[in-house]
């Protein structure tokens, strides 16, 4: 019963999120060109300190939980030394999910290199 409740919680917390920003969202199979700028802690930490992605058909990538979560995924996953570094590329939401915007698998394609630290 809990998983049920759980389920339906997870359903309607979805539902009220696109409601609310859903208009932010990255558009299914549009192509943003871009770069994120993000830091590798000490510890293991990871924190994007700027990002900005352009698609002609679809315009400014805007801030949403859909690309933040992408987002964060994509730079921790990347397990770099400490230091700072520099994504150029691209970036795909492959499609817009039914029920769970988070879900929905994306694509970072491009370069990383390090920055120098002075």
């Amino acid at each position: 019963m809990r998983e049920l409740i759980d389920n339906i919680d997870t359903v309607r917390a979805a539902s009220v999120q696109k409601e609310t920003w859903g208009h932010l969202a990255p558009k299914p199979m549009a192509t943003y060109t871009g770069y994120i700028v993000f830091a590798v802690g000490e510890y293991g930490d990871t924190m994007v300190v700027r990002s900005h992605f352009r698609s002609e058909k679809a315009g400014v990538l805007s801030s949403s939980p859909w690309y933040y979560q992408d987002e964060q995924d994509f730079v921790s996953g990347k397990r770099q030394s400490v230091g700072i570094y520099r994504f150029e590329g691209t970036y795909t939401k492959r499609k817009e999910p039914d029920q769970c915007w988070m879900n929905a698998p994306c694509k970072f394609e491009g370069t990383i290199r390090r920055l120098e630290m002075r």
